[in-house]
Formats: C-alpha cells, structure tokens, sequence
C-alpha cells in the first residue's frame, strides 16, 4: 500500500473512531497503552500529530469497546475520572486537577501543553537522557502535546543522541501522515540539507533536568568552542545553534543536581527553566543565560504558571515563589562550580510584577490546564546588562564620524558622531572597551584571498567589533555580522578645482571655445575678400589687398579709419563688421572680467559617465573598499564598462593617496561624501560634485555570532528613535565651503603676461619690419 493509500485509509479509520469514541482514548495505564505507535530502527520514537484510538471492526462496535464507554459513564456521572471526563481536557486517568496535590510529573506535562498553546508553536521536540528506550514522562506527556494542540511533534532518546554526538549517526527523521519516522543513518553533511532535520532547532525543546546524569548530558549537548560560539555537538542532531533554538528546561526546587553553569548559554540563547517544587500548583518559569564564558550563570524570573484549579481554590503562598528572592530575579548569579542554585527568600511572581522596569508588559492567557503569565517581547532584548564585559574595538580615522586621537595606553580615543554613539552604547550596556586603529588603514576587502582592514581584524579574532561606518555589502556578510544601519552614505566625486594658474599662457584666449575662434577667423577673411572686391568694383577708392587687412582688423577691436565710403555695398561691408565687433567684444570682455575676478568656471561634469567619456580624465578609487563590489555588481552599463576598462594604477590604497593625486594630475576621486565635507569642504582647491553615487547602509561590524547583538541593537534603536544620532550629527558635521564667494585680490603678473608677450611680439615685428623697409629703400 502507498504512503498516500495509507493516509487515506488512516483518516477513515480515525473519522469512523470519532463517532464513537468522542476527542480522546482514555486508557488505565498510559505506560503501557499509550506510547508511540511504533519504535524507530534505532530505537527512537516519534510520536504522531493525530492519536490512535479504538478503531472499530468492520461488523460494528467491539463488546469490549461499549463496555468501557458504559464504565466511562457511570464514572462521569459519579464525579470520579479526573474532574468530569478525562476526554475532554486531554488528562491521563489518575490525573486529576481538582485535587489538592498533583505529581510533578503530572504538573509538568500539563505546563508543557499550556506552554506550546501559549506561544503556538510549530513543533516539539522532546529529548531524554535516559540510557533505556522507554521514558513515561516522555511517552505520556508526548501524547498529550500530540492531540492537544497542532505541533508536529518528535521524540529523541539517550542512545541515539550520544550516537549522533558520536558522529556515529545523525537523526533525522520524515513525515507520514502525522508520523515522524526513522529514514536511516546519514552523513553529518548530508543532515545540514535535510529539511526534516530541522525540526527539533525551530520549534521548541524539552527537556528534564532532575538529575546529575541530565545535568552531563545537557552539558554535552550544548558542547560549545567558546572562541568561536559555535555548538558543533549541537548542530550535528538539531541542525541549528543553540541561540536559534527555544528550550524549556523542566527541574525542582531545590536545584541540587542542576549543573547550569557546566553548559555555556550566551547572552542570545532563549533557554527557559520551568522551576516547580513537590506539592505544589505552581511553575516558575525562568531565563536563563551567561554574559561571557567566564560569566557566572544569570537566571531573571520571566513568567509564572498555575494550574485553574489550584488558582480558583488556593491562596496561599507556593513554595516554589516562596524560596525566590527579589536579588535572584534580576541579577543572581551562580558561584562558578557550585553547580547548586540556592534561592532563599519570600518574593512571589505578583510581587515581581509590582516592580516591572518601564516599557515591561504581562500578557497572561488562560490555556489548557492553568493561567499562563510572561514578560512580553522577545527576551534577548530585555538583556541589556552587559555586566562589564570588555569588548576589543578596531576602527579607522573617517571624520567627522570617527575622529582618532592617541591615547596613553597605545589605544586611541574615538570622538566624532560614531564615537559619541558608541560611548552613550557603553554606558548604557553597562561594558568597556579598548579601540586600536586598524593597522593596514584599510576598511576591509578581500585582496589576493584575503580579508584586509577592519573587516580582516574581526576574521582574525584581534577585535570583537568595528566602530566605523562600514557599508553592509554581500561579500562582508559572508565573514561578519553587523549590527542595525546606524548612518547612510553615499560617494562623491571630487577633482581639481580650476584656477588662473592653470591656463596662464591661456587668459586671454580660453574665453572663447575653439569653435568660436574659428568662427572669427572665418568672417575675418570673407570681410577681407568683401571689402577688397566692394572697392574695386565700385565708385570708392581701390584699396590694396594689406590695406583691406588692416581695416577689419581694427574695426573688429573697436577702431575706425578716414576713408569716406560712398557706395552702398561699402557700407554694409563696414556696417557688418561693426556689427561683429560688437558681439564679439561684448562676450569676450564679459568673461575676461568675470574669469580674472572670480576665477575662471567650474568643469561641466556632473556624473560617472561624463568623467568616463571625457579625454584627459582619469578615475579611482581606494582598492578593496565596498566601491570595488558596487561596480563589480552594479547593473549599469556605464558602471561596467568603467570597472572593465580601469587601470589598475589609479586604484589608491587610503583617501590620503587618492586626494593627492587630485591636486597633481588630471586625476577624479571617488570617495565618501562626509568625509570629503568633513576634511576638504572648506578647501578651495578641490571641487566636491554634488551627484551622489552609489547610497549605501552603513553599520558597526561584529564577528560572526556575536551573543551582544540584540542587546546593541536595542540601544541603536533608541538612539535613533530619540534623535540623539540627529544630534550628534548636527553636532560634528562641518558647515558648507564658502569657495564660491567674491575674493578681491590685485590682479599679479602671471596673469597678464600672455598679453605682454603678444604685445612685445608685436613691437619686435613692427621692428623688424622697420629695418627690411629702410635697407630696401637704401638700395
């Protein structure tokens, strides 16, 4: 029979059930009758979503089956089967709530059902240490999750894991109608692409820890390398970390045999400890975590969950919240290899309640079995107390975000609007630490296969993170993790500005393209050929050619002559160069003045493209900065064609490089725009663009898994929110340049010396021409 044929077959047999049997099968001895319905090769069993009952033959209902729905009734009507029909609210015979006392068995198999419905979850996943294959805690509380709520639900035992931890074998495990089922050994590769691998590191994890063998094999399931915050033991059987697993940790008060501090919880692992004592109605439920890994283990009391019964009958105090002290709530600590949790005291969950911190909310949810009450929020955001912890920090010199100066212990002191921030971040998370510059004054890139800069630090574990304006690009995320967008920044273009120095030899000539000179010359000479032939083919005197020369010369710089032209087509010749002169020395002096007063105008280039089409211009940029990967990645065709064409000698390897070659050569720079404002916005030397390239986010960076990260967030968050980074902004950002305004000075030397020249050239020529006349005449 097929998978599907099966399914089918099953859901008949399941909808034929229910009509006779109602929601649930109460059985008299769930340890036996009610474990899963199969065991897996290994031995492993996984539960189903959807609960076998008495299935009834094909002939009718079984004797047996009417006999025991004849004693259910009688019981019901009596008053006996645990508080008026097990069926209905899913309770074990033997199991009632209606009791005074209740098991701790009993009480925390109704909190992990109250649990998963309180946070609908997706999945359980239920974990036992114990070395036989058989757990009724596990069975019958697996059970009720299984037809109590919506959860796909799995069980691993001992064995199989300290197997799998082993790297003998890895669970994994495929669905059939509800049934989560043994699909054989497999390689520890081939378990992080299985998806049903994965069931047991997204939805929640019980577990039981009321012994020192349950204390030893929580340890070694959450085996961490504290260096780089990975659980290899972990992710070889739930295929995923600790930190992205939910755990429910279920153990008594007194928590004698609870070795929480063997295992290392970092700060963003979300482990909550169900803490109940013998007798009692009542769980206190409890986070769980460690700052670092020489941190003594912190717990702060996150919850509180009773059951109806007792808490519409009992009021007295519970002995579990009796022993919980005000101290233990929000900062106790274990002593480092005590391994023993002692928590004296008189403080109950309603008065913890009474001293919530602000901003902090109950939500409380009748459920199943009991009145559930948690903080709401996510968890990891409420730890916020760093408790001193030292963080190394590399950073780089990019005014006015970080402005470096030396400090005494071979560190620097970062000021500017990053650091501002990131002082109000120490403050605030309650931590220290030590900022060096990075040695190689790179951001961080990968060249010749290796991560350079502020980035290569955090790679190489000499910095923990990088307070510096980093851009968020694709390569960095693979080696770092960064925190919430903290600034933007976009690149500018900046070049040379144009001075008079640079065209000396040209100030009297760059007023006119090259087009319009060409223009003059041309109408020079049809106004030559004009007057010549005007004056020879009318009744005005014949002029020579070189006299017809001289007269459009000058009537073009404004001079006239004493000839008397009386012939129509004379005049208009004259009249059209009168018309020229006055055109051409109108525009001409216009910029002359404005260029020798001022200076002379601003390039006409806006964009990259414009840099990229233009004959002299060269174009870089620092070598493997972000602005390497935008080109790389950009869907421009101009940005391709500018990142397949670039010479490699224009790359520079700091800012410092880049703004030097500026000033020295026909060289554009491509650089942040607060920084360029910052450092050269008031220099009038250089010309900043205003088009902005390539708008990126830009955060601090933090080594892979970094445990502080929500912590840090939440306080970026605020920043924001409040307008404090607007603050410090406005604070340390620079005034706009003034280099456009009017600049009075007297007009030097280099300046006019073209026109000097041209001048002594003339008088040299005229000379000349003086002494081949006078030999001539002489002859």
């Amino acid at each position: 029979m097929t998978s599907h044929a099966r399914s089918m077959q099953v859901r008949r047999d399941m909808t034929k059930g229910e009509a006779c049997e109602g929601r649930d099968s109460i059985v008299s001895n769930p340890t036996k009758s009610r474990q899963s319905p199969g065991v897996a090769k290994g031995g492993v069993s996984f539960v189903s979503r959807q609960v076998r009952g008495l299935v009834p033959t094909r002939g009718g209902l079984h004797y047996s089956t009417i006999t025991v729905m004849l004693i259910l009734a009688l019981l019901t009507v009596a008053g006996v089967g645990g508080g008026g029909g097990g069926g209905s609210n899913g309770v074990w015979a033997g199991e009632s709530t209606t009791t005074t006392t209740i098991t701790t068995d009993h009480l925390t198999s109704l909190l992990v059902v109250d649990y998963v419905l309180y946070h609908r979850l997706p999945s359980v996943c239920f974990v036992s240490s114990t070395e036989s294959q058989q757990d009724p805690w596990v069975e019958r509380t697996a059970a009720r999750v299984s037809r109590l709520t919506q959860a796909y639900m799995a069980v691993l035992r001992g064995p199989q894991l300290r197997a799998a931890l082993g790297k003998e074998m890895v669970v994994v495990v495929e669905e059939e109608e509800g049934w989560w089922r043994w699909s054989g050994n497999i390689s520890s590769s081939d378990a992080g692409r299985s998806g049903e691998a994965r069931l047991c590191g997204e939805g929640l994890v019980v577990f039981r820890l009321i012994s020192h063998d349950d204390a030893h094999f929580f340890s070694l399931v959450c085996d961490v390398d504290p260096d780089i915050m990975v659980r290899s033991s972990f992710l070889k059987v739930f295929s995923t970390t600790l930190s992205e697993a939910k755990w429910l940790l279920l153990s008594p008060v007194p928590l004698h045999s609870l070795h929480l501090t063997s295992p290392y919880l970092p700060l963003h692992s979300r482990v909550t400890v169900g803490v109940y004592s013998e007798g009692s109605h009542k769980v206190a439920l409890m986070e769980a975590y460690h700052v670092t890994t020489e941190h003594n283990l912190t717990h702060q009391l996150s919850g509180s969950w009773v059951l109806h019964s007792a808490h519409d009958q009992f009021k007295e105090e519970d002995e579990t919240l009796k022993n919980l002290p005000k101290s233990a709530f929000r900062n106790s600590r274990l002593k480092a290899g005590e391994g023993v949790l002692n928590l004296p005291g008189d403080v109950d969950w309603d008065t913890f309640k009474k001293d919530l911190r602000p901003g902090e909310k109950v939500l409380t949810k009748s459920v199943k079995f009991g009145r559930l009450e948690e903080l709401q929020g996510d968890p990891i955001l409420r730890r916020d107390d760093l408790t001193g912890v030292h963080l190394r920090c590399t950073t780089i010199q990019s005014p006015p975000r970080t402005i470096l100066t030396p400090a005494a212990d071979g560190g620097v002191e970062v000021t500017g609007i990053l650091g501002s921030a990131f002082k109000h971040m120490m403050e605030v998370a309650n931590f220290t630490s030590k900022c060096r510059s990075t040695r190689d004054g790179q951001w961080g890139g990968v060249v010749n296969g290796r991560w350079t800069g502020m980035v290569g630090d955090i790679v190489r574990d000499e910095a923990d993170i990088a307070l510096a304006s980093l851009d968020v690009t694709q390569q960095r995320t693979e080696a770092v993790d960064f925190l919430m967008v903290i600034v933007r920044t976009d690149y500018r273009l900046v070049m040379k500005r144009p001075t008079n120095d640079d065209r000396m030899w040209k100030t009297f000539t760059s007023e006119f393209t090259r087009e319009v000179w060409v223009v003059l010359a041309v109408m020079l000479v049809v106004l030559v050929f004009a007057l010549y032939l005007v004056t020879r083919y009318t009744n005005d005197p014949t002029l020579p050619f070189s006299d017809c020369v001289i007269i459009v010369v000058s009537g073009l710089c404004g001079q006239g002559c004493i000839i008397d032209f009386q012939a129509a087509a004379s005049r208009l010749v004259v009249l059209t160069l009168q018309v020229l002169h006055v055109l051409a020395m109108a525009h001409y002096t216009s910029q002359l003045v404005s260029s020798m007063a001022v200076g002379p105008p601003l390039p006409d280039i806006a964009s990259l493209s414009e840099v990229r089409r233009h004959d002299t211009l060269k174009l870089g940029f620092i070598q493997g900065s972000s602005v390497t990967e935008y080109f790389k990645t950009s869907q421009s065709q101009d940005h391709q064609v500018i990142w397949q064409t670039m010479d490699k000698n224009n790359l520079v390897k700091n800012r410092e490089e880049g703004m030097t070659r500026v000033l020295e050569k026909p060289f554009v720079f491509l650089a942040a725009g607060h920084y360029l404002n910052q450092e050269y916005g008031r220099d009038c030397r250089y010309f900043i663009l205003p088009t902005s390239n390539f708008p990126s986010m830009s955060a601090l960076a933090v080594k892979k898994g970094f445990p502080y990260t929500p912590a840090l967030n939440k306080i970026i968050m605020k920043m924001r929110m409040t307008g404090l980074l607007k603050k410090w902004q406005n604070e340390w950002s620079p005034h706009h340049a003034e280099c456009n305004d009017f600049e009075y000075s007297p007009v030097e030397f280099k300046i006019i010396v073209t026109a000097l020249l041209l001048m002594s050239t003339g008088i040299c020529l005229a000379l000349s021409c003086l002494i081949c006349e006078n030999l001539i005449s002489k002859r």
